[in-house]
């Protein structure tokens, strides 16, 4: 939901219909949220991995696989985080 509503709200801001600091905003908090979670998965990726590591040295530290089913790292939407994005898809409708 987060690319639909960032294109969306970039299609309407360039057409005039959302003002340019509002879809600022909704990106920036998107960036925020999407970068925090890869950040922490690494984390725990890499802490995971360092635990098992048998001595060998691996060069695979450097990225993250961003699998849901095997991620160490469980988060659910919030209430408030809903709220939100049915507000936003529903501003996204009216424009």
């Amino acid at each position: 939901d987060k690319v639909f509503i960032s294109v969306t709200s970039v299609a309407l801001w360039y057409t005039g219909t959302l003002p340019g600091m509002l879809v600022g905003l909704w990106i920036a908090r998107d960036v925020g949220i999407v970068g925090s979670v890869y950040w922490l998965v690494r984390k725990e990726t890499v802490r995971k991995r360092d635990k098992n590591n048998d001595g060998e040295d691996d060069n695979n530290n450097s990225f993250a696989l961003m699998d849901p089913q095997n991620t160490p790292l469980k988060v659910q939407a919030s209430f408030m985080s809903k709220v939100n994005t049915t507000l936003q898809i529903g501003l996204i409708a009216l424009g």
